[in-house]
């Protein structure tokens, strides 16, 4: 497996921020959700007074459509 070095994901977060990959981006670096983590979250799943994220559902891709 590679992985992003601290300048890697400097220089990509700098080249995404304003974008609307920049959420998802940040939340696969900083957090190592993967795409279809990201694609399932819901605000249900964040408790911003407790600074916590719930994983609890993944969406797949398949045959061009989203399960």
């Amino acid at each position: 497996m590679t992985t992003y070095d601290m300048v890697e994901i400097a220089e990509l977060l700098s080249i995404v921020r304003g974008s609307r990959i920049f959420i998802p981006a940040l939340l696969a670096v900083l957090c190592g959700l993967r795409r279809g983590e990201i694609s399932a979250l819901r605000w249900r799943a964040v408790n911003l007074d407790a600074g916590q994220l719930s994983v609890v559902e993944s969406a797949e891709q398949m045959n061009n459509s989203v399960r």
